[in-house]
């Protein structure tokens, strides 16, 4: 989460110090399953410019009114966004505020999806592989393998057992694959991306293969706390398994069943 104030405050050109706002209805993170990642919203910084509408304290340190009359609600507080070309040629365009956070939104997720590589991807070992498990049909082809990837200062790689975050279950399993979409012809880097699994313990799923978001992967937890929640998974298993028959019913040696 952001634990810092989003804009800085200025009265007439001049910068009052003491003054933050936290944040503006419009820019709120949203609260939906598929919204965008938070720390997209972290990374924000913002300006309020204002004039004599305002009143500020006598050492102009501080605003008197700015932070509560942002906060009222109903047609006393309302948004317009200018586009650069617009500006250019004087224009302005104006939108409601439900319009102004959909459009603040979707400017948001653009920049993401542009500008944010977190995410190096390693160790190109397969190209343009078409994923029939992949539900819409125009994301089925082209994917690409790779056997390990850099998230900031973190590596994962093929082999390593992780831990899945914010899934229903949690998942622990053992990675096979990274998948990214489109066609690469080595190392890359991207905002997003898959992580395939071999789910643990394999005693009990034997072969079961799962798929997440990378975004889905425990960041926060050691291989080693992994191996220990396996563990004791497979502790709950049991060692021996006694068949009793009803009625005195006797199975002999030589029975056929």
């Amino acid at each position: 989460a952001r634990s810092r104030s989003l804009f800085e405050c200025y009265w007439n050109g001049r910068l009052i110090p003491y003054t933050k706002i936290a944040n503006l209805d419009f820019c709120e993170p949203g609260k939906r399953s598929d919204a965008l990642p938070e720390e997209c919203y972290s990374r924000l910084s913002g300006v309020l410019f204002t004039g004599d509408a305002f009143q500020v304290s006598t050492n102009k340190l501080t605003f008197i009114d700015l932070a509560d009359r942002l906060r009222e609600r109903g047609d006393n507080v309302l948004y317009s966004a200018i586009r650069r070309d617009e500006a250019e040629e004087g224009a302005s365009s104006s939108r409601n505020n439900r319009d102004l956070k959909k459009a603040f939104v979707s400017w948001l997720k653009e920049c993401h999806e542009k500008y944010d590589k977190q995410v190096q991807f390693l160790d190109l070992v397969q190209q343009n592989v078409r994923r029939d498990d992949v539900e819409i049909k125009k994301w089925k082809h082209p994917w690409c393998g790779y056997n390990r990837i850099r998230w900031g200062s973190d590596v994962f790689k093929k082999g390593m057992l992780i831990k899945t975050c914010h899934t229903n279950p949690i998942v622990l399993g053992r990675i096979q694959r990274f998948w990214l979409y489109g066609s690469h012809d080595g190392s890359t880097y991207a905002h997003t991306g898959e992580v395939e699994l071999k789910q643990e313990p394999s005693s009990v799923y034997h072969n079961v293969r799962k798929r997440y978001s990378i975004r889905k992967i425990d960041r926060t937890i050691a291989t080693q706390d992994v191996e220990v929640l396996i563990a004791n998974e497979k502790r709950k298993l049991p060692t021996s398994l006694e068949i009793a028959f009803p009625r005195g019913s006797e199975l002999r040696d030589d029975a056929k069943i």
